[in-house]
């Protein structure tokens, strides 16, 4: 969680270079400097952060953590995003194992696609996270199943379809659907939307 409010207060981007005092990227970020100097000295202590004579900057490690990086942590972490969003509901564990009911929609008040549907912003960030997730795994996905031997493929559940295009373009004559919940005003309940594509060249469509 301290790695997920660091990324969401955007400390890592400001503490490039030659870093920054406690008191100045507090009245940065308008944040209290006490809990702030209180983070600062446990994200040092995990090796995310160091001390400096301007105060605290990024570790090499630490670095990974910016939001030009690169490698999908951002995406991950940030806590007004889709994956730090659906992780804050892990502290309704015990109420899902307990009742058998979703922890999510006790936490946020409607469930995890109603939840995409209704806020644009956490749709394209878990597209874009499970884009980034299997990005490397791809070539393993296509090449160690025989897709070829359905003349119709649907992909259900997000991202914008980069692996579905992987598979029809390695198999020309099979087809493809990609689905997923849209922006609606039904009660939070999301319909679907299919959009048809075929190999060899398919487009990357959402």
């Amino acid at each position: 969680m301290a790695l997920r409010v660091a990324v969401t207060l955007g400390l890592p981007d400001r503490l490039r270079g030659d870093g920054a005092a406690v008191e100045q990227a507090a009245t940065e970020l308008n944040v209290s400097p006490v809990a702030l100097e209180l983070l600062l000295g446990h994200l040092a202590a995990l090796g995310i952060i160091e001390r400096a004579s301007s105060g605290y900057r990024n570790t090499d490690y630490g670095a990974t953590l910016c939001s030009d990086a690169g490698n999908g942590l951002t995406n991950f972490l940030h806590l007004d995003m889709a994956g730090g969003r659906a992780e804050l509901a892990f502290v309704e564990l015990l109420y899902s194992v307990t009742t058998g009911d979703a922890g999510y929609s006790r936490r946020h008040g409607r469930d995890f696609w109603a939840d995409l549907a209704r806020y644009p912003r956490l749709r394209e960030s878990f597209d874009q996270q499970m884009t980034h997730r299997f990005r490397k795994q791809i070539p393993q996905i296509v090449g160690g199943y025989d897709w070829g031997r359905f003349s119709t493929i649907v992909d259900v559940g997000g991202g914008h379809g980069t692996l579905l295009a992987a598979i029809l373009t390695a198999h020309p004559r099979v087809s493809g659907h990609l689905v997923r919940p849209r922006t609606h005003r039904d009660r939070g309940r999301p319909h679907l939307r299919r959009a048809p594509c075929r190999g060899p060249s398919p487009s990357d469509r959402g």
